[in-house]
């Protein structure tokens, strides 16, 4: 795509601009098709996802283990008083 010679006023500070915008080139540099588009955007959640673990508190990590286990167990490996 391009375009030549467009003007643009503007206004700051109580005076007025002139824009003046003599050319304009656009190129793709990189085409995605829409499953490699998919694939990106997958692979991208998946490692902020996994910044946000690696930056998470020790602890919630491990009472979130803790709680997961005491949902697939009998609770036989917790002390009575945790129970």
């Amino acid at each position: 795509m391009t375009s030549t010679h467009q003007n643009i006023t503007a206004k700051h500070c109580n005076q007025d601009y002139l824009i003046t915008i003599d050319s304009v080139k656009i190129e793709i540099v990189n085409q995605f098709t829409g499953q490699e588009m998919k694939e990106k955007t997958k692979e991208e959640n998946k490692n902020k996802q996994q910044e946000q673990q690696e930056h998470e508190p020790k602890a919630i990590t491990m009472a979130e283990e803790l709680q997961t286990k005491a949902k697939l167990g009998d609770g036989s490996n917790f002390a009575a008083e945790d129970r």
